[in-house]
């Protein structure tokens, strides 16, 4: 069994060789576009966060959108991501990046408004150990003989039951006394989320080997949703562990 693994990994890497870019560096090239990603992200959040421009920046908006910006950033964020996964096929490759951009300058407003009510040290400390985490879920992924995709209708449950909560937090202040709850869950989750997303990049590969384009866009897709996992990872861990700023 062990043995014809390794042989149909040898056979893969032969024909890969034959016909292009490799797996490996695929999803090296894939990782390499959610850094990009995760770069905006931080970037615009510290803007948000620790500079004054940034800060008032952040409060007009909220002004000007009513006191609704962080409903607002929520269903922008699940507009982009529907619309680039149901687009994909028929966009452009400019048009696939100018979604994943789009989406990691919001997703960076939203870590901004977090960083404001947490203090230094426990930003990097979640931040630390967000990419330890993730790094050791995006190994287990990518070597894995287990078909993670068995898992997709429970973590998309497990998404939808976390936008729900989130949600409802915002207009029942009660819930928040279960939010240690739903930060734990929220972690087991996005870990889960890492893996099979990790996973995923072998699985766009092989379904779009030979449409150079296709690989491309996919690509840039699956950046996005390593982001997404790495982001949400990041604000549980913070919000769990992370000790609140007396500013």
């Amino acid at each position: 069994m062990e043995n014809n693994f390794y042989e149909s990994e040898r056979n893969l890497e032969n024909l890969e060789s034959l016909e292009g870019e490799s797996l490996s560096r695929y999803t090296a090239k894939t990782f390499f576009i959610m850094f990009i990603g995760l770069m905006i992200s931080f970037g615009v959040a510290l803007f948000i966060a620790d500079t004054w421009p940034g800060y008032y920046l952040y409060w007009d908006l909220v002004r000007m959108t009513g006191g609704y910006l962080h409903i607002i950033l929520l269903v922008a964020q699940l507009a982009l991501s529907f619309g680039m996964s149901s687009a994909i096929r028929k966009s452009t490759v400019g048009a696939t990046w100018g979604f994943f951009l789009a989406h990691c300058a919001l997703i960076g407003l939203v870590v901004g408004a977090w960083l404001m009510l947490f203090d230094l040290e426990s930003a990097v400390l979640a931040f630390a150990m967000t990419a330890l985490c993730f790094g050791g879920m995006a190994v287990f992924g990518y070597f894995t003989q287990v078909d993670l995709s068995r898992l997709r209708n429970f973590l998309l449950c497990g998404l939808v039951f976390l936008i729900l909560a989130n949600v409802l937090m915002w207009f029942i202040p009660a819930i928040e006394a279960y939010d240690q709850i739903i930060c734990t869950i929220g972690i087991v989750l996005f870990l889960a989320y890492a893996a099979y997303d990790t996973q995923m990049i072998r699985r766009l590969y092989e379904g779009f080997r030979g449409d150079g384009e296709m690989l491309k866009k996919a690509s840039v897709y699956a950046a996005l949703q390593l982001c997404l996992d790495f982001v949400n990872l990041f604000l549980y861990i913070l919000r769990l562990l992370g000790r609140r700023s007396r500013n």
